[in-house]
């Protein structure tokens, strides 16, 4: 799941990765010594790497690639991932359930 990812990958590079906290990116651009970010609060910084973890309709996405709609088609079908304590004693990862 993407929230034990997201601790896995903290976990093993707090110590050597700046993280910014509670901030937005207004600007990102590719220059030869890295990624060149604008933020709305912090100062301009360069990074060697950026990690957009912004969820589906992502702002870093947009920012780096153009507007989401140029890359999405409607295949008829919604989907809502989310996790809960499994109060059905499931022993599998997930639980599909489809309606026509």
């Amino acid at each position: 799941m993407r929230g034990d990812l997201s601790q896995i990958l903290y976990n093993h590079t707090v110590d050597a990765v700046t993280y910014l906290w509670d901030d937005t990116i207004t600007a990102i651009t590719q220059q030869a010594s890295g990624v060149e970010v604008q933020f709305r609060h912090h100062a301009t910084a360069t990074f060697d790497l950026v990690i957009g973890a912004d969820g589906q309709h992502s702002q870093v996405r947009a920012l780096t690639f153009g507007e989401e709609s140029q890359f999405t088609s409607y295949l008829g079908l919604y989907i809502a991932i989310f996790t809960l304590d499994n109060y059905l004693h499931i022993d599998h990862r997930q639980l599909i359930y489809s309606l026509v």
